[in-house]
């Protein structure tokens, strides 16, 4: 088998190379760099189609994340809308009394549970 004499900085860089790519030695990494330099010699074009290709992908997935992106802003304003929102509690409604049973303080005078104890009835 020849021996192949490099530069420390050379070896360096083949090995940043093989770790990066996971492969299983110098002579795979060797390989790649042959095989991308024929083919960017040999079928440049070919090479800027996968190019435009990869960068046609890319400006796809970046819609879609604008997308989503848009559609959770549109929900968050819509959130904090509701919650700005004054709310209104009927006072014809039962109320829940305070003797029947100890309510915690953050439930006392909270006007969400007037709210949410509509919830189902309303159907």
């Amino acid at each position: 088998m020849p021996v192949i004499g490099v530069k420390p900085n050379t070896y360096k860089r083949l090995k940043i190379i093989r770790d990066r790519l996971h492969l299983k030695s110098l002579e795979d990494a060797i390989i790649i760099l042959l095989d991308l330099y024929e083919d960017s010699i040999l079928n440049p074009n070919e090479i800027l189609i996968n190019l435009l290709s990869n960068i046609g992908q890319l400006l796809e997935k970046v819609e879609k994340i604008e997308k989503k992106i848009e559609s959770i802003t549109i929900a968050e304003r819509e959130v904090q809308t509701s919650l700005e929102a004054p709310v209104i509690v009927d006072k014809n409604e039962e109320s829940i009394e305070e003797d029947n049973f100890d309510m915690p303080s953050y439930l006392r005078d909270n006007p969400w549970v007037q709210i949410l104890s509509r919830r189902g009835k309303e159907s």
